[in-house]
């Protein structure tokens, strides 16, 4: 009343009417969005009140509970709701190139070179071999530091960028296609311009454009498990984050390497028997085969996470051994009170 009060005064000022109107549809919902939590503060306060009295205390309490459970629950999907994943993540005609490629391919690598900032192609299932990361190994770390610049030694921090894409690592790492962003003469970016000189390497051919993108294809990319030594067919059976199933057809002794970062609680299993995992170019898994067909599995099974498991279970059995002998005896205490009185 008193702003619609307000407003009328101002009759003589349209545009202030105006903006006036506007901010009155806000007032609006403002009020209204003030009506529930009223409401529960009024509850609160009467459930406050209920709890002094015996009777209703285990009840008041209770529904007590249940009315800030509501009230987080509520402000959470009011206030704090998430943005569309199609408005934040937008596919487009090179994200739906690559999907189409990785549903035929299998599983490769992508570089967002000098168009899509690192992380920015994981929410489509796209795998990178840089990344942004606030811990991850530091072998992986050297790993990239010998791509930029060939020297292990000065491995890089959580922000690990590709530079370079002339490196043979970039090759073993199953780096199928790079991206690269056309600029014009002043490094503005034009559908017209070329791309920078970093991507004019023998090995990289353009398969697919996009107004101001080009994807180069890898032709030196090997497949995500390949043969180190020896010669032979690989074939993933079963692909998933920790577990993997391949079929792998040996012509001679030879060894397989599967590009994935090696971590503590990685096993390798050779037709369902236990082998060694060795280590390629410092990082990637590595099993020994011996000739012919053989079922190959990699398998994530930490015993940290079994440890983990375990003390989890044990300390919830412990915490409910606790409140059932609290209880236990609470009751006794009462019972010993009311003797003695």
């Amino acid at each position: 009343l008193i702003f619609r009060s307000f407003k009328s005064t101002m009759i003589t000022f349209p545009e202030a009417i105006v903006i006036l109107s506007e901010q009155e549809k806000y007032l609006v919902v403002g009020l209204r969005n003030l009506i529930l939590p009223i409401a529960l503060i009024f509850a609160t306060s009467c459930f406050l009140l209920i709890v002094r009295i015996n009777f209703f205390r285990n009840l008041a309490a209770s529904l007590l509970f249940l009315f800030l459970v509501f009230d987080l629950f509520r402000f959470g999907h009011k206030y704090m709701t998430f943005t569309k994943e199609s408005l934040v993540f937008p596919k487009t005609p090179v994200i739906d190139f690559l999907i189409r490629r990785l549903e035929s391919e299998g599983p490769f690598r992508v570089e967002g070179g000098d168009v899509i900032p690192m992380n920015m192609l994981a929410p489509f299932g796209i795998e990178t071999m840089e990344g942004y990361d606030a811990y991850y190994s530091l072998e992986y770390a050297k790993f990239l530091s010998k791509i930029n610049s060939g020297d292990p030694t000065q491995p890089l921090g959580r922000y690990g960028e590709i530079k370079k894409y002339d490196s043979e690592f970039i090759d073993i790492g199953n780096v199928k296609y790079i991206l690269a962003l056309k600029r014009d003469k002043i490094a503005v970016p034009s559908p017209n311009g070329i791309p920078d000189y970093i991507f004019d390497l023998e090995k990289l051919s353009p398969v697919f454009e996009d107004g101001t993108v080009v994807v180069f294809e890898n032709k030196n990319a090997k497949e995500r498990a390949f043969f180190e030594s020896g010669t032979g067919n690989i074939q993933f059976i079963e692909y998933q984050s920790n577990y993997k199933k391949l079929t792998v057809n040996a012509r001679e002794d030879s060894n397989i390497v599967l590009s994935e970062t090696y971590y503590p609680g990685w096993k390798a299993f050779v037709d369902g028997v236990e082998t060694d995992i060795y280590l390629s170019k410092d990082v990637y898994k590595s099993v020994a085969l011996s000739e012919g067909e053989h079922i190959v599995e990699f398998i994530y099974d930490p015993e940290s996470f079994k440890i983990g498991k375990w003390v989890s279970f044990a300390t919830l059995l412990t915490l409910i051994a606790i409140l059932i002998y609290g209880q236990t005896a609470k009751e006794r205490l009462s019972v010993t009170r009311k003797r003695s009185s």
